[in-house]
């Protein structure tokens, strides 16, 4: 079973000042300064889907959308799930954690805020993919209020230059390919097989560092769109897409895989997702008999009906 690791920020918190941070604060030195509400810390709570399994443990109400009780900052944040589900951005989940469940530290009296070039990375990887299922930039995350790189704020992954907040991190290996460290959530799977050419349940040959077969003899056909396609037998998979370094390569376990992937114009096959197939998982189950009933011209619908689980009070993505 795929970690969350695969998919999840995982962080530790290494906080430094010094005397320039004192004198480059301006821009945050006044934030939230008429809240009426003292600051304080709670525990972040196990039902809490988007930040648990964060590397803090402790969370600072109010946040930053002025939440002030565990019971709104979940139902506000509820929506927000399938946006870190889909797997849009590596990101993601740091950047809306930052927001909705702040790190509490006893070091320092206020927010840490995500830097705007955070904001701004994961909009560029998410934006497209939200329009297409019917969904704008929500306002609220308006990249334009945060601050710019040079103030004390949580950048993204890979710094192009020191911080004054450093976060180390544990991203997924550099050899891993992104077609194997795909996470299992209902909504990443359904974009991937809507996005892919063909989707097949089957074992799999490692042939070489970046590619593999499909082992003919038990191979199922899950996408009929394109008159029953299939891979040829003996046809090589590109493990690793056009923008990944060629060097990455996957674990192929035995038994059977989920695969998902795209035939370019030359011909060439290259894996969009393969995972082991769980059929001990209820999740996994559920989200591949519904995929067999998914309309992909209307996915957005499917991701409508994922984000509103329940009513709430305010909208956080504008379907236009």
């Amino acid at each position: 079973m795929l970690k969350k690791l695969h998919f999840f920020i995982f962080l530790n918190f290494y906080i430094i000042i010094n005397g320039n941070y004192i004198s480059s604060e301006s821009s945050w030195s006044s934030f939230h300064a008429d809240r009426l509400t003292a600051p304080k810390c709670v525990d972040i709570p196990s039902n809490f889907t988007l930040c648990k399994n964060m590397q803090y443990s402790q969370m600072r109400f109010p946040n930053f959308f002025e939440h002030e009780t565990l019971a709104e900052v979940l139902e506000q944040s509820e929506s927000f799930v399938p946006l870190a589900n889909i797997d849009c951005h590596p990101d993601t989940k740091m950047f809306l954690c930052s927001l909705f469940a702040p790190v509490c530290l006893s070091s320092l009296d206020k927010h840490i805020p995500p830097c705007r070039s955070l904001c701004l990375a994961v909009r560029q990887g998410c934006e497209s993919r939200m329009k297409k299922y019917g969904f704008d930039w929500p306002e609220m995350l308006n990249c334009n209020n945060y601050p710019i790189d040079n103030d004390m704020c949580i950048k993204a992954l890979t710094p192009t230059k020191p911080s004054t907040v450093i976060f180390k991190t544990t991203p997924k290996p550099s050899s891993q390919c992104r077609s194997c460290g795909q996470i299992s959530t209902f909504e990443n799977i359904i974009d991937n097989y809507c996005r892919a050419n063909i989707v097949i349940k089957g074992k799999l040959n490692k042939v070489d560092r970046n590619h593999v077969t499909i082992n003919n003899g038990g191979i199922r056909n899950l996408k009929h769109d394109d008159g029953k396609r299939h891979i040829p037998k003996n046809k090589l998979i590109r493990l690793n897409d056009q923008n990944e370094n060629g060097r990455c390569t996957c674990k192929i376990e035995k038994g059977n895989h989920l695969i998902m992937a795209s035939q370019l114009q030359d011909g060439t096959f290259v894996a969009k997702l393969i995972m082991p197939w769980k059929r001990d998982d209820p999740e996994f189950k559920k989200t591949i008999r519904s995929i067999k009933k998914i309309n992909c011209q209307s996915l957005g619908r499917e991701i409508r009906q994922s984000v509103f689980k329940r009513p709430h009070t305010r909208q956080h993505f504008s379907h236009h």
